[in-house]
């Protein structure tokens, strides 16, 4: 993955990742690798060459890296962090990811009609309530599918309709 110049790096945004516990002190170096070089242009391609990139397949394709193990993390310097305020608002918003399309995809579910997949993303941004009510963190669940409409009928009570 090649050494990023760390001293660009926002150190805020590496120190987010110094509690992760992925089993192995080097998946947890080319983590926060990985994020201080995002962190120094996070609009820009970090991936310079091929050896880069299949770098970063290995890290994203291993067992031990999981979402859960990430955002525990990044949840735990946030709560941290929280500890000294009075007040922090958590903001929510669940948002429909559809995909169009032909073909099943693995792990989407149906939404709003019969050729339509997607999932649901929740999201909880953390927002100090000081003189600047600046943003703190997204403290995010697992996206996940919406439930089929058989489920949604078993859990409600009533049947679902579909669109056709």
């Amino acid at each position: 993955m090649g050494n990023p110049d760390v001293s660009e790096a926002m150190p805020s945004i590496v120190r987010e990742f110094e509690t992760v516990q992925l089993g192995d002190a080097r998946l947890h170096q080319r983590v926060r690798a990985v994020v201080a070089r995002l962190s120094v242009a996070p609009g820009e391609s970090f991936l310079k060459t091929e050896a880069e990139l299949e770098g970063f397949y290995r890290l994203l394709g291993n067992k031990r890296v999981s979402y859960g193990a990430l955002v525990q993390a990044h949840s735990e310097q946030t709560l941290e962090r929280m500890a000294g305020h009075d007040t922090v608002r958590a903001v929510h918003d669940t948002t429909a990811v559809a995909f169009d399309g032909d073909g099943a995809r693995t792990g989407l579910g149906p939404l709003n009609g019969k050729d339509t997949q997607g999932f649901l993303a929740h999201a909880t941004l953390a927002v100090v309530t000081d003189a600047l009510n600046q943003p703190w963190a997204l403290l995010a669940g697992p996206a996940k599918p919406p439930p089929s409409p058989r489920a949604h009928a078993r859990r409600t009570g009533r049947a679902a309709t579909m669109r056709a």
